[in-house]
């Protein structure tokens, strides 16, 4: 089975996942432009969920509602620090949410999707999930295994449990299986290997390891090497199709999707590029006989498509957003700063509560009434916790959010809620009781804390211009809001 192959047989249904790699490059931003542009929108039908839509995009209800909780739920570098929480709202969120739409369509208007590293993205995701949905469809029928064959699987390998025999009998199958099928799609598909310039191609490689050797201290090709390359090294054809050719860059790139180890150690040889190219870069001719069914047009493959885009070309906007704000310099920028903010840079507000988490709110209310009439809290966290074994806790501004103000106002003994809070990810009700209250303590400017003050002051200036971008293609662009339909995620007690 080909390196490029994750294979993981588990039954019929896991072979979606054969053909499978990791794509580790990370996303860059571009230039947007900066000239005016007219109103565009483009009608489309309707979801019933929907909250809003801008162009091509839909924004349902349940987008509105996943993002909102990765908004108001705490981060993990915040812990314990006294992060101040901004106050949002769902409609807040679904505004931003439309403006970053709004960037991604600004962003294909001026063909930044054309950008070599986003192409080369998407290629790889095709080269991924086309061969996968093809042999998903393919294999789903035709592997099946008997009784008798995993009695005798056993019997020659008593360890074997009954569901590991099976799978490996299905993951032998399905190697035998695949190995037919493309032994049979390179006929069909008129595959043809360009032998004569499979020499050049192994000496750009030696090239490419002995280069990487000198810059990187380590012996193996990286793909910003390959990009590096000039057009006709990139361009040198390896193996042609009916529809199609392979090239050295395609060949370069699958290979980096290999961790090193496993990478063939001759390739700096044409035997080499042969053997790579016909055990394991099997995705081409996968490829081409996808697209001959169509899926290549399926709509959740599309969508798929477009949402790799989308990551990349976003993240190449917000990076060129950023670069127009300079680093501040100006000692008294960074001490008045500080000045404006010391709470966040000092010792923290403390509490110790302890907290009965509850299957819902009327849950909660009646743990209350029973805490109110003088029931023992053990006893009721003991009846009506999700986390009976739970003890009390430290929490801080940066671990409870949206959430600190309302428990601060508490005082030792007392109890409060319901109110909700962050429990594994989710939003639940629960009643708290606070066990000690420690304000927190500021210090003064020093040198030491320059670059942290410096640092904060500029990722609020960058938001700050991003915020101010996404204000004014709001304006430049039209979006349709569904107001009836909002729900009132944040609804506090």
């Amino acid at each position: 089975m080909s390196k490029l192959f994750n294979v993981r047989l588990a039954g019929f249904f896991l072979l979606a996942a054969i053909l499978q790699s990791c794509t580790t490059t990370n996303p860059e931003a571009p230039s947007p432009a900066t000239q005016n542009k007219p109103k565009t929108f483009s009608p489309f039908s309707d979801s019933p969920d929907a909250v809003a839509r801008i162009s091509g995009y839909v924004i349902t209800n349940n987008d509105l509602a996943a993002r909102l909780m990765r908004e108001i739920t705490p981060q993990p570098d915040y812990l314990g620090e006294s992060k101040i929480y901004q106050p949002t709202d769902t409609r807040t969120i679904l505004m931003k949410i439309i403006a970053e739409k709004a960037m991604l369509m600004e962003a294909r208007r001026f063909h930044y999707q054309d950008d070599e590293e986003i192409q080369d993205s998407v290629k790889l995701l095709k080269d991924e999930k086309l061969p996968s949905l093809l042999l998903d469809d393919y294999l789903r029928d035709k592997i099946k295994v008997t009784d008798e064959e995993i009695e005798v699987k056993i019997k020659a390998d008593p360890k074997l449990e009954r569901d590991q025999a099976k799978q490996t009998l299905e993951g032998a199958k399905a190697r035998e299986l695949i190995d037919q099928f493309y032994d049979r799609l390179y006929k069909e598909h008129r595959f043809q290997k360009v032998s004569g310039n499979f020499p050049r191609a192994a000496q750009i490689y030696q090239r490419l390891m002995s280069e990487a050797a000198i810059i990187y201290s380590g012996r193996f090709v990286r793909v910003k090497q390959v990009r590096q390359l000039p057009p006709e090294d990139k361009n040198l054809v390896l193996m042609t199709c009916d529809n199609g050719q392979v090239t050295l860059k395609n060949f370069l790139l699958a290979l980096c999707e290999i961790a090193p180890p496993s990478r063939p150690a001759n390739l700096n040889t044409p035997e080499g590029i042969d053997g790579f190219l016909s055990n394991d870069y099997r995705a081409p001719v996968f490829v081409a006989e996808a697209r001959a069914h169509g899926l290549d047009i399926k709509r959740d493959f599309l969508n798929e498509v477009r949402d790799r885009e989308d990551a990349y070309l976003f993240n190449r906007i917000v990076a060129e957003v950023f670069k127009g704000v300079p680093e501040p310099n100006n000692p008294y920028d960074v001490t008045g700063y500080y000045e404006k903010h010391k709470k966040e840079f000092g010792t923290p507000d403390k509490l110790k509560i302890d907290q009965i988490w509850c299957e819902n709110l009327d849950a909660a209310r009646k743990a209350k009434d029973d805490l109110n009439r003088g029931v023992d809290f053990g006893s009721v966290k003991e009846e009506y916790s999700l986390d009976k074994s739970s003890g009390p806790v430290d929490v801080y501004p940066g671990t409870e959010g949206m959430f600190f103000g309302y428990l601060w106002k508490g005082e030792p003994n007392q109890i409060g809620g319901p109110i909700k809070g962050f429990y594994k990810e989710m939003l639940k009700w629960r009643v708290v009781k606070i066990l000690s209250k420690q304000p927190g303590k500021t210090k003064e400017y020093n040198g030491s804390m320059e670059r942290e003050v410096k640092g904060r002051l500029w990722a609020e200036r960058r938001e700050t211009a991003l915020e101010k971008y996404r204000l004014r293609l709001l304006g430049e662009y039209q979006y349709q809001i569904f107001e009836e339909r909002i729900k009132d995620i944040l609804k506090m007690p």
